[in-house]
């Protein structure tokens, strides 16, 4: 997949964290150039780990596929984040296991980042649908939304429970890079839940300044949390054994991709929802057109 991509031109880069999973990672990268309509102007980086030549494998032919997309492997997790947030003014986090389910615009984003002051970030996970938390297994309440233009909301995160309280998360956010640059210096993360961990517990630097969130009035793209590479944290995650990273690697070996189009359209009503994840079969085009 080529998609034509301005390098020194753009000010968003997108950085995606992966380990040991190409097949979610290929359904992330194609679902997101089918859902954002100016793709283009995100400089699409992938920072990965391989903890075998057999994934390893699985993701030299990913690079092989998605030759504007910039692969980078990991070796110093921290420094290499931080190296790749340099010359740009606004970061998209993203993970493998996110599929994107209704088209937008990073430009627009961008735009409502630059009316909004007071916003920390963009969330593509929330919305008005969201009404569950799936790492606390519990009902969340919506907080009072602000109609803005574009399809967009705004909402005081200070005041906020659970996933609407949470603004710095690295799964599905637009921020400005001159905002979290400043206090990812000073932490000493070593990977993406640590990253995350840090940035949380360090949310109260934006109480004052910040203490806004803007999201669509549905949610542009959510986690499929079907299975989990790391044993840092006890993240909730789904335990079938169909879906384990051995036998969706099997899979992809064998030539198997998520449906990524069979998503679209579809309403989650937490940023973290288990779905029954659908494959093309080998024969079947799966190249985005």
């Amino acid at each position: 997949m080529n998609v034509m991509n301005g390098s020194m031109e753009n000010h968003t880069v997108g950085l995606i964290f992966s380990k040991d999973r190409a097949m979610q990672l290929d359904a992330t990268i194609r679902s997101l150039y089918l859902h954002c309509k100016d793709v283009q102007n995100i400089d699409l980086k992938i920072l990965y780990k391989a903890s075998d030549a057999y994934h390893l494998k699985h993701y030299n032919q990913l690079i092989k596929e998605y030759s504007s997309v910039q692969f980078i492997s990991e070796n110093n997790f921290r420094e290499q984040v931080l190296s790749n947030l340099f010359n740009y003014a606004y970061i998209l986090f993203l993970v493998d296991d996110n599929i994107f389910v209704h088209d937008f615009s990073i430009n627009k984003i961008i735009l409502n980042l630059e009316k909004q002051s007071d916003a920390l970030g963009f969330s593509l996970r929330l919305g008005s649908n969201i009404n569950y938390c799936y790492a606390l297994n519990s009902a969340q309440a919506r907080p009072v939304f602000c109609e803005l233009e574009h399809e967009t909301l705004k909402y005081d995160w200070t005041v906020a429970e659970h996933d609407f309280g949470y603004p710095l998360e690295v799964s599905s956010s637009v921020y400005r890079v001159e905002d979290i640059l400043p206090l990812l210096f000073q932490l000493p993360f070593a990977n993406p839940n640590t990253l995350e961990a840090y940035m949380s517990s360090n949310k109260g630097c934006y109480v004052d300044s910040k203490p806004y969130i803007l999201c669509y009035k549905q949610s542009i793209t959510f986690c499929n949390p079907v299975n989990k590479v790391q044993n840092i944290f006890n993240n909730r995650a789904g335990d079938e054994i169909s879906y384990s990273i051995h036998e969706l690697s099997k899979m992809f070996e064998q030539g198997y991709r998520i449906d990524v189009e069979n998503y679209s359209g579809f309403i989650p009503n937490a940023c973290h929802q288990e779905v029954k994840l659908q494959f093309l079969k080998p024969e079947q085009e799966y190249s985005e057109k």
